[in-house]
């Protein structure tokens, strides 16, 4: 209600079961509890309910009589599940028979449409449940901004004909279409190398490709292929083991076209759970799968589903997740086919389908839209002719942050656009391991520039200059855009109004290399030969006039970083270099290593700038396995206090899970208050660690001295402590 000004009632269920079914516990009397609301509005769409979320787990087994259940202590949510649970092809469990309000519906379920929006926390105890809403408050402020919001990822299973892979190239046609704003990656796992072993067949560069691009943020990924409630894919490119330990700082939404992925009726876990329900990472909801889900229909149900999920209310406002799913389904049953025929109307399918999440929840993409109105001078519309962006050239491009509704320039609109040029498609073909025939595919492989500059009164510009490494195929590029302002909101765009070829043979020729400022491993306080940890993470500083070369064109003429000058260990990080507000070719890169053995080692680090020019420098360093990190600053934001304290750790674990616990002592060292937590860390410096000047039993603590005490420590190392004095005062 404080966030969105939305109305609520909180029930329990004893409360309908005595309202609706006699004090018994039936599913149904949720459903009639609905529809009283419903009848009252008589039809009143400002007084009918809206959304129903289902704060509880379910089960199968609703009276806890078999075997497996007998005993279970946890509460649950009843379920509505089909009469035939012995066959897979006709099992079900559904949430959408609480929402069929209609006088006329329950009569036939497979044809009855939702009249309400529904999803579900499947948690079981005051843990879980707090994990869920503490993600969904946070996700709701909407305070992680970033690119990311533009990024989506579809992931597509081999073999099947390629069938898999040709449903995600057809959603991802179809966002490039309708949605040119976001920017979606392509992770065909039958493009990707395939390693055999006596245990099967795994691709573990499609699986890291999807992990880096899962850590870098994704608004959602989408999965189409065969799957179970414990993984995806038969080459397990998503383990139950992998979800457990992700850890990430950006949520996505997970769309899961697969079998069983959220069998939440199941007494273990189902990995769509476990990943809702992780505290550190996993997904802010899903679009998911309870029971055995058939491809045909999986592939229609996801095509509604990217249909509408960037649909907007009449007054521009973004759909909610819950109307998302009911408006897909609706269309599903509305579709007609080249015959004139409705052949998911009566379809049991759908049902299989639920909302893991808040069904009120919006996805968190930008409001405002962001336009370019000039390139090198000339103005630029949707009638214009194409630019040619030549090799060496520089080029300006200038733009506008707009009201997504009425087109009208946001001038009070000040902070930061992102652009991301994009070369021209590349033609990929897969090998073919699980299907006859090869499947062929386009894709934006390659980034030509990143960049970073400030937004006034709504206004924006950029200058940068092409690479002389590019496809030059003469046919469009992509520019793609990101921004936000001081007052957290936020703009996208794109621009496909050019073409990249040609050589700008004017341009006076760079012969230098770019400049390596400095590069050190986890701070800018190590030197050469120190001791580190066993995934220690690489930063460097690097300029050139020219531009940094991030495109991966040319061959041998990528960024990367080499240990001990070992091939098997030259690591790519194009993708991790992250422009400089304002200045162009300056930038940062940081990349966090594997894991390394104990001992001496060297680490070079090779960058090239868009001439084709190269820099290189290497360093040495120690690994010392368990190693404490190092504290560099514990302080209050002010002290003395009188009203509350807030904390800072400075450390050298930048981006690394750590454990951190802080904790508040009298001067006799009796604690008195603890705080903890652990996760992603945000660079060097923690998030303010905020103590109301109480002890473990809520009372205020008396004016006076007191100690505060940080522990820090990584997965597997020693802790570092470190104590100061902080002063209360009366208020």
């Amino acid at each position: 209600e404080s966030e969105d000004d939305m109305s609520y009632l909180i029930v329990y269920p004893e409360q309908i079961y005595n309202e609706f079914s006699s004090g018994t516990p039936d599913a149904t009397a949720y459903r009639r509890f609905m529809k009283m609301f419903y009848d009252r509005a008589e039809g009143n769409e400002d007084l009918r309910p809206r959304y129903l979320l289902l704060f509880g787990d379910g089960t199968y087994d609703n009276r806890l009589i078999t075997s497996e259940w007998q005993g279970y202590k946890y509460p649950f949510l009843l379920t509505f599940q089909s009469e035939s649970s012995l066959d897979e092809r006709t099992s079900y469990v559904t949430d959408d028979y609480f929402g069929f309000l209609k006088d006329t519906d329950g009569a036939n379920l497979l044809a009855d449409k939702q009249d309400i929006s529904i999803g579900r926390f499947p948690v079981r105890t005051l843990a879980e449940a707090t994990v869920a809403v503490d993600k969904v408050i946070e996700y709701g402020q909407n305070k992680n901004f970033g690119v990311w919001k533009n990024n989506l990822c579809f992931v597509a299973d081999d073999g099947n004909n390629s069938d898999h892979m040709e449903l995600a190239d057809e959603l991802c046609d179809k966002i490039e279409s309708k949605y040119p704003e976001f920017f979606p990656y392509k992770v065909y796992l039958d493009a990707y190398t395939r390693v055999s072993s006596a245990s099967g067949g795994t691709y573990p560069d499609a699986k890291k490709r999807m992990f880096d691009l899962l850590d870098d943020g994704l608004l959602f990924i989408n999965f189409c292929g065969h799957g179970s409630s414990t993984s995806w894919t038969a080459e397990k490119i998503l383990e139950m083991s992998d979800i457990r330990k992700l850890y990430l700082k950006r949520l996505p939404l997970w769309i899961t076209a697969t079998c069983d992925f959220s069998r939440f009726d199941d007494k273990s876990n189902s990995g769509g759970e476990e990943l809702f329900l992780n505290s550190k990472g996993g997904g802010i909801a899903l679009f998911t799968t309870t029971r055995v889900v058939y491809m045909e229909k999986n592939a229609i149900l996801n095509k509604m589903l990217i249909e509408n999920i960037f649909e907007r209310d009449a007054d521009g406002s973004r759909y909610r997740l819950g109307d998302v799913m009911r408006v897909a389904k609706k269309a599903v049953a509305e579709y007609v086919n080249s015959d004139g025929v409705r052949p998911y109307e009566r379809d049991l399918n759908k049902l299989n389908f639920i909302l893991l999440g808040d069904p009120a929840l919006r996805l968190a993409y930008p409001e405002y839209k962001m336009v370019i109105t000039e390139i090198n001078g000339d103005p630029i519309d949707e009638t214009s002719d194409l630019q040619t962006l030549k090799a060496r050239s520089w080029v300006k491009m200038k733009g506008e942050v707009r009201d997504h509704t009425t087109g009208e320039k946001k001038e009070d609109f000040n902070g930061l656009v992102y652009p991301r040029l994009y070369d021209s498609k590349k033609e990929i073909t897969t090998n073919g391991f699980e299907s006859d025939v090869p499947f062929t595919f386009y894709e934006r492989a390659n980034m030509l520039y990143s960049g970073k500059d400030s937004v006034r009164n709504g206004e924006f510009e950029f200058e940068f200059k092409m690479p002389v490494e590019l496809n030059y195929s003469s046919e469009t590029g992509l520019l793609n855009l990101y921004g936000y302002d001081e007052q957290g909101r936020e703009a996208q765009g794109s621009n496909e109004q050019f073409v990249v070829g040609d050589m700008d043979n004017d341009v006076e020729a760079d012969t230098e290399g770019p400049i390596i400022h400095s590069m050190y491993l986890n701070s800018e306080t190590f030197s050469y030969g120190d001791k580190v940890n066993e995934e220690p993470v690489f930063i460097a500083d690097v300029e050139d006039e020219s531009g940094i070369n991030i495109s991966g064109i040319g061959i041998g003429h990528n960024m990367t970083v080499t240990i001990d000058h070992s091939s098997a260990q030259e690591y790519i990080v194009n993708n991790y270099f992250d422009p400089v507000v304002g200045e162009f070719g300056r930038g940062t890169v940081m990349y966090q290593l594997p894991s390394l053995p104990a001992g001496s080692h060297t680490l070079t680090f090779k960058v090239w700038d868009t001439e084709g020019n190269s820099t290189e420098k290497t360093t040495s360093f120690v690994v010392v396995p368990g190693m404490k990190p190092q504290i560099f600053d514990l302080y209050p934001q002010k002290n003395p206090v009188s009203e509350y304290a807030e904390f800072y750790l400075k450390h050298d674990r930048p981006n690394m899970n750590i454990q951190l616990r802080l904790s508040i002592y009298n001067l006799m060292g009796t604690e008195l208050w603890t705080y903890s937590d652990d996760g992603l860390s945000d660079m060097w410096t923690s998030q303010p660690i905020v103590w109301n000047l109480t002890d473990k039993a809520g009372r205020r603590v008396a004016p006076g001295v007191y100690l505060y005490r940080a522990y820090i420590s990584t997965e597997g190392s020693k802790e570092a402590t470190k104590t100061k004095k902080i002063i209360v005062v009366a208020q």
